[in-house]
């Protein structure tokens, strides 16, 4: 057998570190964790810069604004995160599990002025309880769930005590089968 290489397996092509869209993704990691990654083209920056007023965006000043919806679909609450320069990813933290988020990726300057760049996608988390779907194609049948119910209670012992008892009822059943007379087409058994 022999080891291809990186090289060999990609023909000498690797993927593109940016694609040239303007573009902002939300992602839930886990009932409390999201994660965002972006895309920020310099025709995009310079056309926030000139709608804004601003000459140049300061980098200090990049934020992600964490929106919170509620049941109605309205905001009600945010808050925002300050970002590393040059940064195209962040972990975020979030109080509510089984909520729906947005995310905003924008300037924020010491005034109070937030300059919105990008507008991610809504994401939602999932709840951090067990659900309370149950999947019929899942479960056990009534008679087996009811068998095994009542076999456990009557007998109070584990499962591999059970296991191991009902191999025994299997190997006395066998030896009784061998034990029994073979009767042959025509023969009649006597008794004596």
């Amino acid at each position: 057998m022999h080891s291809l290489s990186r090289e060999s397996l990609n023909a000498q092509e690797t993927l593109p570190s940016f694609y040239g869209e303007d573009t902002l993704v939300l992602l839930a990691r886990d009932p409390y964790w999201l994660f965002a990654y972006w895309e920020l083209t310099p025709e995009k920056m310079f056309t926030s810069c000139q709608a804004a007023g601003k000459e140049v965006l300061d980098e200090d000043c990049q934020t992600l604004r964490i929106k919170k919806f509620g049941q109605q679909g309205k905001v009600i609450s945010f808050f925002d995160i300050s970002l590393p320069e040059k940064s195209i990813s962040h972990y975020i933290k979030v109080e509510e599990a089984d909520r729906t988020y947005q995310v905003e990726l924008g300037y924020l300057y010491p005034e109070g002025l937030f300059i919105s760049l990008l507008t991610s996608n809504d994401c939602h988390t999932p709840p951090d309880s067990i659900s309370t779907v149950i999947d019929p194609h899942w479960g056990y049948l009534n008679f087996w769930r009811q068998h095994l119910f009542c076999r456990s209670l009557k007998s109070n012992l584990s499962s591999s005590e059970l296991i191991r008892r009902g191999k025994r009822k299997e190997k006395k059943k066998e030896q009784k089968i061998q034990e029994e007379p073979v009767v042959k087409k025509g023969e009649l058994l006597h008794e004596k």
